[in-house]
This record gives structure tokens, C-alpha cells and sequence, in this order.
């Protein structure tokens, strides 16, 4: 039954018996859970008041005092649930009662159990009391039950909240699976009933039923194409069988015909409806020759072949060729001779699956020959050399006109009794012994050789050898195109790279003279820069200090001027000359922890500004091979900047972040600070590049140029992403610790 129900039915089902069951479940475990917890409750309520009682009541009792015996006992009237209570001595008097129980006689009866029982709707409790006597205790059930129906009420309330989310589950199933699955039924039932794939269903929104329509719509998709595929094919096979000049007959396994073209029907006389499913090859075959061939393949295969079709079988089954010249005997009992060529046909695993034969009537072979004669004409015309060997014999059989013309030799003198080792120095008769089973076994071989003409000139040519089996018998057909040409031009090819690897070295050579010259200068011109820099700024701040007093205020601003330019210049030469350096230094290339040494960057960047609120946001980074000194120049140059230029923000916020990305680790470092126009991001890492002024940030205008130095010298690369006002991302690859690069100059 449950198999006829539709997939919203089921789900339904399913839910609501998930429902019920659970309602039954928790319903059941909570009666028990207060029928199996009652007494443990009740005990847990009295215990308190018993204990209450009993640390008065010693005194009561040795001196069996009823007056202070009640006084205890009156204290529980004010509980509602106490029904009765009573102080009994060992005797079985009873010291001070209330509620019922009498006070006069000596003795109660029965005699008092200590424990707690249940009965009727009331606990009665029994407790040895410390100076002697007994305490009886009296409880009504009703608030312990008052807790329980709280309990089932909220249990049913619940219940209704999982109810409604149970309806709410059920729309959104419906919605999101059964109702797109309904219509992914639909679809598939119509495909399966009308065979249209051209059908495609309705693409549902996101999820795995959207992903199984996309799926189901790629897969007929790709079923047309296929089917498109089998009836062009079909049709393309049909046309080759129907207009094939040569018999083709296939058969199954066991000999049955399956396939009977139109050449066959014209050479046999048979239509294909007399043959297919109903015939064996067999029937156009001559017993008497039948016979002798099976006699023959018994001895060549050393097992008995009996007459019939595994005659024309045994070898194909065995991946042999079985080809020759047979007898057709046509409907009308004349006989034509064919040349007969059967294959077993096999599916993707290796297992037959049919045979099929293919036959031509040898009458026509005058028109080959024809053909052949054609053919050797074409060949006369080809330039290549062309060499046609008989069976494991490296004399030539046929050469071509080129070849005669290229070895300087006749083409009878060639075929006269002419061999390879004739005309190449390189083999002998040892040699094409070794050869001739490597051809056969591969072939086609290709391989550069010598040949030697007629005159003695040697030229290198390029052999491509192929064998292939005609008339029962294997040739070898050589093509051998003259190569000197490519032969010359490789050499010219080696000789241009040995000067070219020449120049690299004198390049590389006077490359570090320039750079061990232009170091030596970098320093002199700092030398010679600082000097005068250095005097300006001790000057002036000399006048400043002396003549102070005689200076006005605009005065001052002017000297203030000076020395603040005279800093900015010496500052811009450290950063030419680290500029400098980092083209220059060899790099050290070990795997770098990024997220402790960004940290310690940042740490360290942070000092600058002391009284500013700076947050990083630190994700984790990948690990990065290159020289640690030089990427963390990177992080200090792009940190700084992120602090430099998110200045007029309250709070300054930078994050870092990085991922593996192949070969490379993608590294971003962000802030939220002024940003810039990213039409002018062509200048952003070009040297004295700034897109704000002097007076707004300060800097040199070198730093993002020395960062560029620095990454394209790893191997990776550079670029930023910014609008005005809302902050800017650089971004900077490296190569990650299991990339192997080279550096760059």
C-alpha cells in the first residue's frame, strides 16, 4: 500500500507518524515518571517538617510534656496538605495529636510501621524520633498532583507547538521537495512514455532538487546528443553497408547471419530476408573446400578443426587474422572466387560478440591492378623516398622515382638486388635481423638515419618504417624524407644559443659590475647628500636657538620650513638607497610563519601613533617561502601606509587576510581610511608616485615602489583596490612553502 502513495503522501506519513510516536513516548515516560517518582516526592516534601518536628520534640517526649507536644504539632496546621499529625511514645500512647486523631486513649492500634505509605489519595509518614516515640504523618497528595498536571498541560502545549511546526514542515516539503519532485516525475514519465528528449524540465530554485533538475536536464541534454550521435552513425553505417562495393556479412557467435548487405545480395544472388536469422555462412561455401582448409588449420594450430564455421572462426578467436581466397557458390550453383577476410567483433570487455566477414571477388583484381599502376604513378610523384621491401628481406622490391632520383641509382639497378646497408652505411645484415621483428611487432617505427648516393655523398634523412600483410605475405614500406635542411638549422639553432648563453655571461658580468659600481655610488651620493643636509639642519636650528628673540614669528615658520624639508630629503635618501638594495640583495629563501611576523609588524607600527584607537583584525595566513627580512620591509611599508591614511578615522580598523590560491598565497592587508581614485592606480607603485599631497600625509612617495621590488623579486605580484572615502585593499602574492620558483634579477 505504502508503495502507492505519491512522495508528498509519504512525507506526510512519516512526519505524522513521527509525531504521534513522539506524542505517545513522551506522553507514556511522563505518567510513569510521576508514578514512579510519587513516593520519592512525597518523602522529599515531608522529610523537611519531620525533621522540623524532631528537633523539638526531645524534650517533650522524655518528660512526656502534651502541652509542647502540641505547641510543635500546632505549627503545621497553617499547611493546607497536612491532614494529620501525631506524636506517639513507645507505649503506643499518643502524646499530642490533631486533626482526628484522639488524644485520650493510651494506646493507638494498629501499631505504627516506621516508612511512608500511599493510600487513597494521602502519604502517611513514620518516623523514630530522637528522644523516643514515633512522629505520624499525614499528606495530602493534591499539590504533588496539581504539579504534575501542570507538567501535562505544559507537555500539551507543547505538543501543539510541535503540531503547528509539523503542519510548517509539511508546506515547506511540499514546496521545496515534493511538489519539484512531482514535477521531476512528470517530466520523466513523459520522457520515458514518448522517448522525447528534447524535453527539458522546469529549472527549480537553488538546492539539491534545483541541482538534480540541472542534472536531469544535462542528462537528456547529453542523451540527444548521443542519440543524435547513434542515428547519424546507425544512418552512416547503413549507407556504408548499403553502398559498399565489397561483401560484408556479420554473424553471431554460434554462426547465425545477422547483417547481409546489398554487394552480398549481388554477388550471391540471395535477398537478405532469405539469410538473416536463418542461415549460416556455410550455405555459399564448397563442403570438399571447407574441408581441406579445416584439415590444414588442424595441423597449423595443433588441435582438430572440425569442418563448418568454426573453420573460419578458430583464429579471429584467437586475435589471428584469418584471411584468404575462397569459393562463393550463388544461388544459381555458379562459383565465384572471393578474397574472404573475417574479424571477431568484441565489446569494451574483451568478449566476442559476432564475427563479420568481408569479401570481394578476385575477377575484379585486374581493376587493382590498374589501380596499383595509378598508385606507383602517384608515389613517382611524391618528393620523399619511398622503399617497398618484401618479407624479412632488405632488398628492395619497389622504390619510386625519387628515390632513384635522389640516390643517383636506377630504379632497376635498386631493385635488381639492391639492400639497405647499400645505400645506408649505418646497417648490416646483423642489424636488419634485429629490426625486421620490432617492425613487425610495432608496426611503425620512425627513426633519422644516413644515406649514401651513387657519387659517395652522405645526407641525414628521417625513416619512417610500416609493415602491413598483403596476399598472405608482410612488406616493409620506408618513406625517407632528406633532412639537412632541419639538420643545418638545429646546428645554426645550438650555435646561436652558445652565443647567446656567451652573452648572457658577459651581460650577467658587466650586470654586477654596474651594480657593484652603482652600490658605491648610491653611498657616495648619500655621503655627499647628507653633508650639506646635515649643515642646513644644524644651522638653522642654530639660529633658531640663538637668535630667537630677534626672530618674528614668520621667521621662525620659515627656519621650521627648512628643517622640516631638510628631515623630508633624508629620509628620501634612505628610501632610494633601500630602494637600491632591494634590487640588489640575494635573496634567502626559507618558509615564513605570516600571522606571528605580521603581528610583530604591526606591533611595531602601532608605536608610531601612541595616542590613536588602531584595531587589527588578524585572520589566519598561510605560510609563505621567501626572505623574511624582505617580506617584512612588505608588511611594515603596507601597514604603515594603513595607519598613515586611515588617520582621520575615530577608529583606525586594519585587517589581514590570506589564502592558498594553487601555487601561490593571495595576501590583503585593509584599511578604512581615505582611499583614492583608481584611475590613478597605474601610479601607485611607481617611484615618487603620490596620490595625495605633502601637506595632507606625509612620505616619499617610494614606499609601495620598494613593496613592488620586493614581490615581483619573489616570483608573484601587486596591486590595490580603493574608493574614495571607504578605505583601501592591497593585495600582494607569494609563493607558498611547497612552490619551487626562481628568482628574479
Amino acid at each position: 500500500m505504502l508503495s502507492r502513495l505519491s512522495l508528498r503522501d509519504k512525507l506526510a506519513l512519516v512526519l505524522w507518524g513521527s509525531a504521534l510516536l513522539a506524542f505517545m513516548v513522551a506522553g507514556a515516560g511522563l505518567l510513569i515518571y510521576q508514578n514512579l517518582t510519587l513516593e520519592a516526592r512525597a518523602q522529599q516534601f515531608m522529610d523537611p517538617y519531620a525533621q522540623l518536628i524532631a528537633l523539638g520534640t526531645e524534650s517533650a517526649v522524655a518528660f512526656e510534656d502534651p502541652v509542647r507536644a502540641r505547641e510543635i504539632l500546632d505549627g503545621l496546621r497553617a499547611n493546607p496538605y497536612i491532614l494529620r499529625a501525631a506524636i506517639v511514645l513507645d507505649d503506643g500512647r499518643v502524646l499530642a495529636s490533631f486533626d482526628g486523631l484522639s488524644q485520650g486513649p493510651p494506646r493507638l492500634a494498629p501499631a505504627l510501621q516506621a516508612g511512608i505509605t500511599l493510600a487513597d489519595g494521602q502519604a502517611d509518614l513514620v518516623q523514630a524520633l530522637p528522644g523516643g516515640g514515633r512522629l505520624f504523618l499525614s499528606l495530602n497528595l493534591g499539590q504533588l498532583r496539581e504539579q504534575s498536571q501542570r507538567m501535562l498541560w505544559i507537555f500539551a502545549a507543547g505538543m501543539l507547538v510541535f503540531v503547528a511546526a509539523t503542519f510548517g514542515q509539511l508546506r515547506i516539503l511540499r514546496r521545496t521537495i515534493s511538489r519539484p519532485v512531482a514535477v521531476l516525475v512528470e517530466a520523466a514519465e513523459q520522457v520515458r512514455t514518448g522517448a522525447d528528449y528534447r524535453l527539458r524540465v522546469p529549472a527549480a530554485a537553488g538546492g539539491e532538487i534545483g541541482r538534480l533538475g540541472e542534472g536531469i536536464n544535462a542528462m537528456l541534454e547529453a542523451i540527444e546528443q548521443r542519440e543524435g550521435e547513434l542515428r547519424r552513425l546507425a544512418g552512416l553505417q547503413r549507407t556504408i553497408l548499403d553502398n559498399a562495393a565489397h561483401v560484408i556479412i556479420s554473424a553471431t557467435p554460434d554462426g547465425i547471419v545477422t547483417s547481409f548487405n546489398p554487394a552480398a545480395e549481388r554477388l550471391l544472388g540471395y535477398q537478405a530476408a532469405e539469410i538473416i536469422g536463418r542461415q549460416t555462412p556455410e550455405c555459399w561455401h564448397d563442403g570438399a573446400e571447407v574441408a581441406r582448409h579445416a584439415e590444414r588449420l588442424s595441423q597449423e594450430m595443433g588441435v582438430v578443426i572440425a569442418p563448418g564455421f568454426e573453420v573460419f572462426v578458430a583464429r579471429p578467436r584467437l586475435n589471428l587474422p584469418e584471411q584468404g581466397e575462397w569459393t562463393f557458390i550463388r544461388k544459381d550453383g555458379t562459383r565465384v572466387p572471393v578474397f574472404l577476410s573475417v574479424t571477431a567483433l568484441r565489446d569494451e570487455n574483451g568478449r566476442i560478440t559476432g564475427y563479420v566477414g568481408l569479401a570481394y571477388d578476385l575477377t575484379e583484381r585486374r581493376n587493382a591492378q590498374h589501380q596499383l599502376q595509378l598508385l606507383s604513378f602517384a608515389l613517382d610523384q611524391v618528393g620523399e623516398t619511398i622503399l617497398l621491401m618484401g618479407e624479412n628481406a632488405p632488398h628492395f622490391r619497389y622504390v619510386n622515382q625519387s628515390t632513384a632520383r635522389t640516390l643517383g641509382y636506377s630504379r632497376e639497378e635498386l631493385t635488381g638486388g639492391m639492400a639497405v646497408y647499400d645505400i645506408d652505411p649505418g646497417w648490416s645484415q646483423e642489424r636488419w635481423k634485429k629490426f625486421w621483428p620490432e617492425l613487425v611487432a610495432r608496426r611503425r617505427v620512425q627513426f633519422e638515419s644516413v644515406h649514401r648516393s651513387r657519387d659517395g655523398r652522405t645526407f641525414p634523412v628521417e625513416v619512417t618504417g610500416n609493415s602491413f600483410e598483403f596476399d598472405g605475405k608482410i612488406y616493409n614500406l620506408a618513406i625517407c624524407r632528406d633532412i639537412s635542411e632541419r639538420k643545418q638549422a638545429e646546428e645554426q639553432i645550438r650555435k646561436l644559443n652558445r652565443d647567446l648563453e656567451q652573452r648572457v655571461v658577459e651581460r650577467t658580468a658587466e650586470l654586477e659590475s654596474a651594480n657593484r659600481e652603482l652600490e658605491s655610488f648610491s653611498y657616495s651620493v648619500s655621503h655627499d647628500l647628507r653633508a650639506p643636509l646635515r649643515a642646513i639642519d644644524g644651522f638653522s636650528g642654530l639660529l633658531e636657538r640663538k637668535y630667537a628673540e630677534a626672530l618674528d614669528s614668520e621667521a621662525r615658520r620659515l627656519l621650521g620650513v627648512i628643517r622640516a624639508n631638510s628631515i623630508r630629503m633624508a629620509q628620501l635618501i634612505d628610501d632610494l638607497l633601500q630602494f637600491s638594495r632591494t634590487s640588489r640583495r640575494e635573496l634567502s629563501r626559507v618558509s615564513v610563519d605570516m600571522g606571528p611576523l605580521a603581528r610583530e609588524v604591526f606591533e611595531e607600527v602601532r608605536g608610531s601613533a601612541p595616542d590613536r584607537n588602531i584595531a587589527l583584525r588578524l585572520e589566519e595566513l598561510p605560510a609563505a617561502l621567501g626572505d623574511r627580512a624582505m617580506i617584512r620591509q612588505v608588511l611594515v611599508n603596507l601597514l604603515a601606509n594603513a595607519v598613515k591614511f586611515s588617520a582621520p578615522r575615530g577608529e583606525a580598523v586594519i585587517e589581514i587576510e590570506g589564502v592558498a590560491d594553487g601555487p601561490q598565497n593571495v595576501y590583503r592587508v585593509t584599511d578604512n581610511g581615505v582611499g583614492f581614485d583608481m584611475q590613478y592606480a597605474g601610479k601607485l607603485f611607481g617611484v615618487f608616485q603620490r596620490l595625495h599631497g605633502a601637506d595632507e600625509f606625509e612620505g616619499t612617495g617610494i614606499g609601495l615602489a620598494i613593496v613592488k621590488r620586493i614581490v615581483d623579486r619573489h616570483g608573484g605580484r601587486v596591486w590595490a583596490e580603493s574608493r574614495l572615502g571607504e578605505g583601501t585593499s592591497m593585495y600582494f602574492t607569494l609563493p607558498g612553502c611547497g612552490t619551487k620558483t626562481q628568482p628574479k634579477s
